[in-house]
């Protein structure tokens, strides 16, 4: 079995290795919008929870569910 000459070898190696960054890029770009996605999930879902209960009065201070809220946005 023959094999490319050395310094084309190399060229491959660069190119596999150019692209293999590419896609580990990729991937953290991928996570950081998949989290940012979820966290904007969150507070927007909050948001209409804590709007949702101000308007019809949960029986809470204020105070006391914005720091609730707060608390669960921040996964306490």
């Amino acid at each position: 079995m023959s094999f490319p000459p050395l310094k084309i070898q190399q060229e491959i190696g660069q190119t596999l290795s150019y692209y293999n960054d590419l896609i580990e890029n990729y991937q953290k770009q991928i996570k950081l919008l998949e989290e940012a996605t979820q966290c904007l999930y969150k507070e927007g879902s909050l948001t209409l929870i804590s709007q949702d209960m101000k308007t019809q009065g949960c029986g809470c201070a204020e105070e006391s569910l914005d720091l609730l809220l707060l608390d669960v946005m921040m996964g306490a």
